[in-house]
């Protein structure tokens, strides 16, 4: 065979196999073997919205008619014809993508899921009803949190002071106002504390209604015997703190409880030089912790002369004259009689032992009358010697004093 009748032959034969096979290729059609979600998720926000879109394999077929979803739970999520889908509560749903596609004896429906779990919505911040607060002691006030978003699901919130002798806060955010100054309070939400809210809180002091002493007056007080009053701070939650000051500190002594606001006066020693002159007064003046109202004390110290009184009755009899003297123990604590003298300047006429005890607020007489003789009448003393507190004083008759 001539050898290029040969080569001809095999050509011939290539290109007729290769059309038969284009041939048989366009007449068989290519199906659709599966269908899936291309931007498939596995969790969103609730709110949130998210667009899908569908594909299929082989990619040579021809693409489905039309696709359709489907929400297995549309009170958390739905899904519209078009694969948007919206994140509405949490919880877990299924989404279905669906299409009918071609095969050579009729059509088949292919699916394709997918598990999504719908999230709480993030909380991004955290605010509080106010960010400063004015409060007086021991009053309270309740802080509450809102968040951001406002649909956000509520996270739980740590809560803290930074001053807790100023302000104290509870897990409910309630806060105690303790005393006067100033506090943070922060909240913190405890999933993430980066997120947090502050108050400055300012303790105010409590307005006083009333501030004074009962009584303001403390009369007839003995050397070396107490009495006491007591400074009323009103309303009870005002700051109950106050200083006091003494204009004399020689006359009485105080000692003072600070918790209730009450004064123990003693009754200082008077210079003997002052006896006779009635009593010697200081005052006390208190201050309130704000400086805002005084109150004022008076005390009236009696020294022992003062308290105590000695008369004398006097009576003609028998063309004598005969004097009878009193001692009056005006105070209120027993005193104790040693003796009774008459005497002139120079001369001591009748001395009489008697240790009798005289009690507050009563009388001792003498039980004799003496003769009033030789004597002058602007020219005679009745004195009693008495002892008190350990002391002895001599009481005489309110007639020429001659000295000690």
């Amino acid at each position: 065979m001539n050898k290029y009748l040969y080569f001809y032959i095999v050509v011939f034969a290539y290109l007729f196999s290769s059309c038969a096979h284009d041939i048989a290729m366009q007449g068989d059609p290519i199906y659709i073997d599966s269908i899936s979600v291309r931007n498939k998720i596995s969790d969103i926000s609730s709110g949130k919205e998210m667009l899908f879109i569908p594909t299929y394999y082989p990619s040579e077929a021809d693409a489905p008619e039309s696709y359709s979803w489907l929400s297995s739970n549309n009170s958390i999520a739905t899904i519209n014809r078009d694969g948007l889908l919206t994140a509405i509560n949490e919880g877990k749903v299924t989404i279905t993508l669906s299409a009918v596609v071609p095969r050579k004896k009729g059509t088949v429906e292919l699916f394709n899921t997918m598990e999504i779990s719908v999230l709480p919505i993030a909380i991004e911040g955290i605010l509080l009803n106010t960010s400063n607060l004015q409060m007086v002691s021991e009053s309270n006030f309740t802080l509450t949190v809102s968040f951001i978003p406002a649909n956000a699901k509520p996270g739980e919130i740590e809560w803290s002071s930074d001053n807790e002798w100023v302000a104290t806060v509870s897990g409910n955010g309630v806060v105690s106002a303790k005393s006067v100054g100033n506090a943070v309070i922060t909240a913190r939400l405890k999933a993430n504390p980066a997120i947090e809210a502050k108050c400055s809180v300012m303790v105010n002091p409590i307005g006083l209604t009333d501030f004074r002493f009962v009584p303001n007056l403390v009369d007839s007080l003995e050397i070396g015997f107490t009495k006491t009053t007591q400074l009323v701070i009103l309303p009870e939650n005002a700051d109950q703190r106050f200083s006091y000051v003494l204009s004399d500190y020689t006359t009485a002594s105080v000692d003072v409880n600070n918790f209730n606001g009450l004064f123990t006066i003693r009754g200082s020693s008077i210079d003997p030089s002052l006896w006779g002159t009635g009593p010697k007064s200081m005052t006390i003046t208190a201050t309130s912790a704000d400086g805002t109202r005084q109150a004022v004390c008076t005390v009236k110290v009696y020294s022992v002369p003062d308290l105590a009184k000695v008369t004398v009755k006097m009576e003609d009899k028998d063309r004598k004259t005969f004097i009878t003297p009193t001692f009056h123990n005006n105070g209120s604590a027993s005193i104790l009689i040693k003796r009774f003298r008459l005497m002139n300047r120079s001369d001591i006429y009748e001395s009489i032992i008697l240790n009798e005890i005289v009690e507050p607020h009563k009388g001792y007489t003498l039980n004799q009358s003496i003769e009033f003789k030789d004597i002058q009448y602007s020219d005679f003393r009745a004195e009693f010697t008495i002892e008190f507190q350990g002391k002895e004083y001599r009481i005489a008759s309110p007639y020429p004093d001659w000295g000690k």
